[in-house]
């Protein structure tokens, strides 16, 4: 059986945006101002982590679970008219300085 699989691209900016707006909606501590530095996956906890350069070039580091960065990802695309399956399974990942939307069905 055919089986369609479809890919996001967010450069780390645009996750940074998605993670605010997600926050911000829930009334949750949103990140740090400032510019994303790097991008990790630790797939065994199933984090991504942010790093962050805010004011005085400090460094600090957050970590999102997979699951809430999807939500945000997803909230991302409807508010850009980004069509998404609703059916399909949601996986994040990072590739490189992007994070990834993978959408399978």
């Amino acid at each position: 059986m055919p089986r369609e699989e479809k890919r996001i691209f967010f450069s780390g900016s645009e996750a940074y945006k998605a993670l605010y707006s997600l926050c911000k909606k829930r009334d949750l501590r949103v990140p740090p101002t400032g510019t994303i530095k790097k991008l990790t996956h630790n797939k065994n906890e199933k984090k991504i982590a942010f790093v962050i350069e805010g004011a005085e070039q400090k460094l600090v580091k957050i970590d999102y679970g997979e699951d809430f960065l999807a939500a945000a990802l997803l909230l991302f695309c409807m508010g850009s008219g980004i069509p998404v399956s609703k059916r399909a399974k949601k996986l994040v990942f990072v590739d490189g300085d992007e994070v990834v939307l993978k959408c399978e069905q």
